[in-house]
């Protein structure tokens, strides 16, 4: 969902709320193993759907039901026999 607010003049995501709610772009990075400034990035654009979703499993206190988009699970494909 792309929700955007203005804050202090500048174009914030609504998912900025979600990024200091879990300690900042620094924590967020630490945790994704990425750099800083490609979190601080997630705050105009918006959380990618992968980390999204990773974020809802591990914070489901934090982010807000439907907010991760839904994934189908895959089924392995059967073993086709000769």
């Amino acid at each position: 969902m792309k929700v955007f607010l203005q804050v202090s003049g500048k174009t914030m995501h609504s998912d900025a709320e979600i990024i200091d709610s879990l300690g900042g772009p620094s924590a967020l990075a630490s945790l994704f193993k990425i750099k800083s400034p490609s979190v601080s990035e997630w705050k105009q654009t918006g959380i990618p759907d992968a980390r999204r979703q990773t974020l809802a499993l591990l914070y489901p206190d934090i982010c807000p039901a439907g907010w991760a988009p839904q994934v189908e699970p895959v089924q392995p494909e059967q073993e086709q026999t000769q």
